[in-house]
């Protein structure tokens, strides 16, 4: 699996959405979805519809560190993102 880079950040909707290829050069996208959005951040990672859509959560395999490109800013996502790719 190719390395997870940063497709979108959508504020309003708490998600970063990521996009790899599969072992068949298929496009794949990944969303760090913000579930605790407007509480404490509670990031779960979930495997995204090709429109964007989260379809269903998914268990990382790898170190998120060595997979996920790391989200730069300073927003709440953002950090909440960035603290999930660090200790997963």
């Amino acid at each position: 699996m190719h390395k997870f880079k940063i497709y979108s950040i959508d504020e309003g909707y708490c998600r970063i959405t990521y996009k790899t290829k599969n072992a068949d050069n298929e496009t794949i996208y990944y969303g760090l979805c913000d579930m605790g959005c407007h509480r404490e951040p509670e990031i779960i990672l979930h495997r995204l519809t090709q429109d964007g859509e989260p379809s269903h959560p998914v268990k990382l395999k790898v170190k998120a560190k060595d997979t996920f490109e790391m989200p730069e800013g300073d927003s709440v996502l953002i950090k909440a993102c960035r603290k999930w790719i660090e200790n997963n």
